[in-house]
């Protein structure tokens, strides 16, 4: 049996973390979080909660206002995190997508170690604009930035300074992530 539908049929409560000054809904967030600090990459944690178009509220988990999306200038864009082997509907993923229209949004499923080892290539989406999946993180180690650009197996390069991006430090701070000790909230 796929572990999807071995996950999807139990009920695994989030674990309320606390990290960096913040409760976080999920030990996953707050993995996310203890990457992105590693990398000193600056984040706001659930920053804001936007309007869908069926009239109901959404706040994405992470905005990373001096972050790239693929190709775009560094305006930032927001994450959304799901478990590894989520199974959102795709009436889900259009109603977030529809609160941030204007904004660039990206789902990015596992953490930072699955993702950035590409565990979760396929569920990796652009959302806002929608774009397409296969999304995956890119650190900059000359520039400190991190950018976010379709996993095409080929070399990609820094937005600022233009060098092919070897993510090695995103490896060790992925790794970092995954074996944080946590304090979780009772």
């Amino acid at each position: 049996m796929h572990i999807s539908k071995v996950l999807s049929g139990m009920n695994i409560t989030p674990k309320i973390t606390h990290y960096d000054g913040y409760l976080f809904r999920s030990k996953l967030e707050a993995k996310w979080a203890v990457f992105f600090n590693t990398l000193k990459i600056p984040y706001e944690y659930e920053p804001e909660a936007f309007f869908c178009s069926d009239g109901s509220q959404y706040t994405p988990d992470f905005h990373l206002p001096k972050s790239y999306l693929r190709h775009i200038d560094g305006q930032g864009f927001c994450l959304e995190i799901k478990a590894l082997y989520h199974n959102e509907p795709k009436t889900y993923l259009d109603r977030i997508a529809s609160a941030l229209e204007c904004r660039r949004l990206v789902l990015l499923c596992g953490d930072p170690f699955d993702v950035i080892n590409e565990v979760s290539l396929p569920s990796n989406l652009q959302l806002s604009p929608e774009w397409d999946s296969d999304m995956l993180p890119m650190y900059c180690e000359c520039c400190e930035v991190l950018k976010i650009d379709y996993h095409c197996r080929k070399n990609h390069k820094c937005p600022l300074c233009g060098s092919v991006i070897h993510s090695d430090r995103a490896h060790k701070a992925a790794l970092i992530a995954r074996q944080y000790k946590f304090t979780f909230h009772k």
